[in-house]
């Protein structure tokens, strides 16, 4: 079996916790976001922090995410606040996007059109990333904080991952669940992720499970 190891030194910077990674499609980059409030930006070939720390947030910062194209950063906080970035003038875009409770979680559409955002008080919300407002109602339904939301491929559909220990599958366009929630998972569940094709959904859980999902006929695929 081929050895596998980490590529040069530690990245230090981060005076707190480091909360969320995120890479670009081109993988040159890697953005990252600390409990001391701070959003880096790093080069990857070199292991070196980019420029000074993007700042604005009054609390932890809990998700990070680029758009597709590379050209947005999108950050959400403990603070109520969601923020959108320019990667390439590692500067703010615009006014804070406000949430009522600390965001845990954030994902751009393919396009960068629109971003969603699941927060602690178990809502999901849908914004226009160039007019910077919301989008509709909050898609309501999970009981508890949502703490990973993911886009499908053909941005038709979102996937949510709770501590109520479900899943959840979301048209975009309308806001209504698809389906019944998606339940097996014994415990907090921490991520989700749609697979290339679209057409399946992993979940990963505090009870040490990973759940792969087929979203055609909303069945448990694999136990992991």
């Amino acid at each position: 079996m081929e050895t596998r190891t980490h590529v040069g030194d530690p990245w230090k910077g981060h005076t707190s916790w480091v909360r969320s990674v995120a890479f670009p499609r081109d993988g040159r980059h890697v953005v990252s976001g600390s409990d001391d409030g701070t959003i880096r930006l790093w080069d990857v070939q070199s292991g070196t922090q980019i420029g000074d720390p993007w700042t604005g947030h009054q609390d932890l910062v809990l998700c990070v995410a680029y758009s597709r194209d590379g050209s947005l950063v999108a950050s959400g906080s403990k603070d109520g606040t969601l923020r959108i970035w320019d990667a390439a003038k590692h500067e703010q875009i615009g006014a804070p996007l406000e949430h009522e409770f600390g965001i845990f979680s954030v994902s751009f559409s393919a396009s960068a059109k629109q971003l969603a955002s699941g927060s602690r008080d178990g809502g999901i919300c849908l914004w226009d990333v160039e007019k910077r407002e919301h989008i509709g109602k909050p898609f309501s339904g999970h009981t508890d904080c949502v703490r990973s939301v993911c886009f499908s491929p053909d941005g038709k559909l979102l996937v949510s991952g709770s501590h109520d220990s479900t899943v959840r599958i979301w048209d975009v366009e309308t806001g209504v669940q698809v389906g019944e929630p998606l339940r097996g998972h014994d415990d907090a569940i921490f991520c989700v992720t749609f697979s290339p094709d679209g057409r399946k959904v992993a979940s990963a859980s505090l009870d040490r499970t990973i759940r792969i999902w087929d979203i055609e006929d909303y069945t448990a695929w694999a136990r992991l």
